[in-house]
């Protein structure tokens, strides 16, 4: 469960040591392994943007558009998908943010 201080979580196997997101329990990713060999990790929510779009028409109609969305590379190494602020491209640093029940990407200080 992700809060306003700590807006992203994970995973992590107890196992091998493998994160990942979002928060499962089918089982690890990297070695199988089944719960209870999981763990809740916080993750840093910084990393950098591996690509980003802008999407102009969305399915759902409660988001406006248009909206960016992207692959953000964490430092801890794992890659998410997910909302970006609108000025974020490839390459910028990021932090995530809870924004309106959801994690968007913003560019961290000095990147703007």
């Amino acid at each position: 469960m992700h809060t306003d201080d700590q807006p992203l979580s994970g995973m992590k196997c107890r196992l091998c040591g493998t994160i990942s997101v979002p928060v499962q329990t089918f089982g690890c990713e990297r070695c199988g392994s089944v719960s209870p060999d999981f763990m809740p990790t916080a993750l840093s929510g910084n990393g950098r943007v591996r690509s980003a779009v802008t999407v102009s028409e969305h399915p759902n109609k409660s988001l406006s558009t248009p909206l960016a969305i992207g692959t953000v590379v964490l430092d801890e190494g794992i890659a998410v998908r997910s909302r970006l602020e609108p000025d974020c491209r490839a390459g910028d640093r990021v932090e995530a943010r809870a924004a309106h029940g959801a994690v968007v990407f913003c560019k961290t200080e000095g990147e703007q």
